[in-house]
């Protein structure tokens, strides 16, 4: 296994990810969606993830973070199996037979020790709800937009509008928490 470079996501850090899942006892990574917007939030809290992201129907999507899962899966680092989510559509990712054992050879360099130290905040993040990472990346996503006059109130309007989400709901409040939460940075990034 190797890193894929100074940009795109690096297959170590998507193994390591799968890992924590599945470490945390929660059979691996429950869809692909939900991979796509924990690793935006991860990204977005400082996290040294080299991934473009753009808005997509379901919020932010990496086209480099699904490329890399395709190449992990066809290269049998990472299991895709069809889950049980809504509709059928969902898929689950666990480590390959021989992941775990490789990415412990591996070891660490500066890049997977600062990625490492999201590791907590990677766990919480994979125990959210879906609509709620959905929902909340999308806030996170229009609030960066809006660089440098970011304003909560507004990106918070503009992603219920977008996902046509109550903006009264404990889900859709609790989703801007969780955005607020891991906006970290970025913003004086110019992301």
């Amino acid at each position: 296994m190797s890193a894929k470079g100074a940009r795109g996501m690096d297959k170590l850090q998507l193994a390591l990810l799968t890992k924590w899942a599945e470490d945390a006892n929660l059979g691996g990574i429950k869809g692909r969606k939900r991979m796509q917007k924990v690793i935006y939030f991860l990204k977005q809290a400082g996290c040294p993830i080299y991934a473009d992201y753009t808005l997509h129907h379901y919020g932010p999507y990496s086209s480099e973070v699904a490329n890399v899962t395709d190449v992990m899966v066809a290269e049998g680092l990472l299991n895709e199996q069809s889950g049980s989510g809504m509709g059928g559509g969902q898929y689950d990712y666990t480590l390959g037979s021989n992941t775990r054992g490789m990415i412990e050879r591996i070891g660490d360099n500066e890049s997977i020790i600062s990625f490492k130290n999201f590791h907590k905040r990677a766990v919480e993040l994979l125990n959210w709800e879906l609509r709620e990472l959905e929902l909340g990346s999308t806030i996170l996503y229009f609030y960066h937009s809006q660089h440098p006059n970011q304003s909560w109130d507004s990106a918070f309007d503009q992603a219920c509008k977008y996902k046509r989400a109550d903006s009264k709901n404990p889900i859709s409040l609790a989703a801007l928490k969780l955005a607020q939460r891991f906006a970290g940075n970025a913003s004086e990034r110019g992301d």
